[in-house]
């Protein structure tokens, strides 16, 4: 296997294009800028048109929780089945905002369009320009996005915290950047405690630094950075462990059950929408991933194996857990909108008509059920 090094060509952080002069830069930027806050700005009309949806079940009892002393949420959540995080957000915008249906809504509004500035910088600072100007779109014509955008619950917030942490793991394991450690450390604590199944992320990048050690000769380095930032987010994460522990034994989820391969396969393509989008899309990367599978182990095919064994331990360990739900695959979704950027990004004019295929397919931007199609538990949160 060939060995990465120091001299690996990285690509341009955000604001940097190339060796182009000054003003070009500064122009190129601003005009980004522009572009990003036009996106954004549209997704909050096109997302918020559903803010007043009314709460289902889940939702009530999201409220429900938060609604108490921020010191009682954790004992709360042994009878839930969740971790405390999001809950403490909520708890805390919920005093400063309302508890109403749209005012609650407008926290995951919040965290959904996060995503998109979030998808362009990763994508950037990973792989190029490009691949973060196409990550950006992706989140911003996903439907799984756009529906948990007007729901109170901690998905929107798994999208983002997911995909910041596995962008910086990238950055930390795969282009040698160690300034990145303490962040993702700190960013998979967060994940940890907003979901269960962020144990599922961080079993998958714990197996994928053990590939990028094999890789590296700088082995004995990444391994003190390995043991480091996993440890670092385990003390962190460890006082919650005991709770953990006892909602498994507890059985808080009786609906859950395992799910079949014609389950996953069909969730799996609801992430993107439409049986059609999911097959144009994943064409697109394909043909841009086989473009990179021809190359030496560089710091994107490395990524790209990286990112592969993040998602089939994901989606493997959901299966094998036996707690199986379509909305939990937000953590799932991070690294396919990762790897869809650098796909589409080197996969040229073809990649890129089936980008703009799927844009076609998953348009208008999907928002949340009428009203009285949902149940009663406004008057049950209210």
């Amino acid at each position: 296997m060939a060995v990465l090094t120091q001299a690996d060509v990285r690509p341009a952080m955000p604001g940097q294009v190339g060796n182009s002069a000054p003003g070009r830069r500064r122009q190129t930027r601003r005009l980004d800028i522009a572009a990003l806050v036009v996106l954004v700005v549209v997704l909050a009309f096109l997302w918020g048109r559903a803010a007043g949806t009314w709460f289902w079940l889940d939702e009530g009892i999201a409220t429900g929780v938060a609604s108490h002393p921020l010191r009682d949420i954790p004992h709360l959540l042994r009878q839930d089945g969740a971790p405390p995080l999001y809950y403490v957000v909520l708890n805390l915008w919920m005093s400063l905002v309302g508890r109403s249906d749209a005012q609650t809504h407008l926290l995951s509004l919040s965290f959904a369009l996060a995503t998109v500035p979030a998808a362009l910088w990763a994508g950037w600072s990973l792989f190029g320009r490009r691949a973060g100007w196409i990550c950006a779109l992706v989140v911003a014509i996903n439907p799984f996005v756009a529906a948990y955008a007007n729901e109170t619950r901690m998905y929107s917030l798994v999208v983002l915290l997911t995909l910041l942490a596995l962008a910086a793991f990238l950055h930390a394991f795969v282009y040698n950047r160690r300034g990145y450690l303490p962040v993702f450390a700190a960013l998979l604590a967060a994940l940890l405690y907003t979901h269960n199944w962020g144990v599922l992320v961080g079993a998958g990048t714990g197996l994928a630094a053990i590939g990028c050690i094999a890789a590296s000769q700088f082995r004995r380095r990444l391994v003190v950075d390995t043991a480091m930032s996993f440890g670092a987010a385990f003390v962190i994460y460890a006082p919650w462990l005991p709770t953990l522990i006892y909602q498994r034994g507890q059985n808080l989820q009786p609906w859950a059950q395992r799910p079949t391969l014609v389950t996953m396969r069909a969730d799996a393509i609801e992430l993107f929408g439409a049986p059609e989008a999911f097959i144009v899309l994943a064409l697109g990367v394909g043909i841009g991933l086989a473009t990179l599978s021809r190359r030496a182990l560089t710091p994107a095919v490395l990524a790209t194996l990286c990112l592969g064994v993040v998602s089939v331990v994901i989606a493997a360990g959901g299966w094998m857990s036996g707690v199986w739900a379509y909305r939990y695959l937000a953590a799932l979704l991070a690294p396919l909108v990762l790897l869809a950027g650098l796909g589409l990004s080197r996969g040229g004019k073809p990649a890129l008509a089936c980008l703009g295929a799927v844009a076609i397919v998953t348009a208008p931007i999907g928002v949340k059920t009428p009203p009285e199609q949902k149940s009663n538990a406004k008057a049950v949160a209210l």
